[in-house]
């Protein structure tokens, strides 16, 4: 049995490769409490009072639990698609 991290790993690569995740590293990274947003990463809610990080790419706002971006981070970094501004 896959690990859920690992699941998780596999929806992002999917999603980064079907162009529905950003691909490149956001200009600006906000971080504030979530509201009932759904993670962009793991379709879970982003409960009140929980943090939550939100990237705008393409004129469209994602927002990620923090351990998602995490992981969404990490896989643009192994892909050398995360550069320095």
């Amino acid at each position: 049995m896959k690990s859920v991290d690992t699941r998780l790993a596999e929806k992002l690569r999917v999603r980064l490769d079907a162009g529905t995740l950003p691909t490149t590293r956001p200009r600006f990274i906000w971080a504030w409490p979530g509201a009932g947003e759904t993670c962009s990463a793991c379709d879970q809610p982003i409960a009140a009072g929980q943090g939550m990080y939100e990237v705008d790419w393409n004129e469209k706002a994602y927002g990620f639990h923090p351990a998602c971006y995490g992981l969404w981070r990490d896989e643009l970094i192994r892909r050398g698609w995360y550069k320095s501004s």
